[in-house]
């Protein structure tokens, strides 16, 4: 292949996933489209959100302002875990006021933070996710439908978009999401598992 033919290629490639990434971004925004599809959903499954944090209360209303839209406005049983090591912004007193529970971690490492959370996390459904992002009625919505329609999946990996929308930063991620991370070799951001798969298959491998 001359390089002429694999510079046009490559260029073709890198438009078609810029059209895919606005498009993506453009239908994860459609905030009441996907909430309406999630009111409709019976039966729905209690989610945990877990968010390890460390002097997080400038980003922390928008990621909490999101996730209580699809408890209230959605109808989706959930609760916020926000486990915070050694914050000296105020953190904490932000996630309370806004409806979180928080877990005051005794030592720093997003890894221990993330555990105590999963150990404190009462949902049917799992998210592990950062502080700096929008949870959207999209993302709640595929991934009940995917642990409802797959019985034998247990884990899955969220996409996420950053806000406010930055384009390079937001391609960047869109191209990681979509060839590059997988849940077994991420470093536990934007995943969701089901606790009681997760649980029998840990048990399985013990024995």
């Amino acid at each position: 292949m001359s390089s002429r033919l694999q510079y046009s290629v490559a260029l073709f490639k890198a438009i078609a996933s810029l059209r895919h990434m606005f498009e993506r971004i453009v239908f994860n925004l459609n905030f009441e489209h996907h909430c309406e599809k999630l009111r409709g959903i019976r039966d729905k499954p209690f989610i945990s959100f877990i968010v390890p944090t460390k002097n997080e209360a400038r980003y922390l209303p928008r990621l909490l302002t999101s996730i209580n839209y699809i408890a209230h406005v959605c109808k989706v049983p959930i609760e916020t875990i926000i486990v915070d090591y050694i914050s000296t912004d105020g953190t904490p007193d932000v996630a309370k006021k806004m409806g979180a529970k928080v877990i005051e971690a005794e030592r720093p490492g997003i890894g221990y933070a993330s555990y105590l959370g999963v150990l404190n996390a009462r949902g049917d459904i799992l998210i592990r996710t950062d502080a700096d992002v929008m949870i959207t009625s999209s993302t709640i919505y595929e991934i009940i439908r995917v642990f409802m329609n797959n019985p034998e999946k247990f884990v899955a990996i969220v996409g996420h978009i950053y806000y406010p929308l930055d384009i390079s930063t937001n391609f960047i991620a869109y191209l990681y999401d979509r060839y590059i991370r997988k849940p077994y070799n991420t470093t536990g951001y934007f995943i969701a598992f089901k606790r009681r798969a997760m649980v029998e298959e840990l048990t399985r491998f013990l024995d």
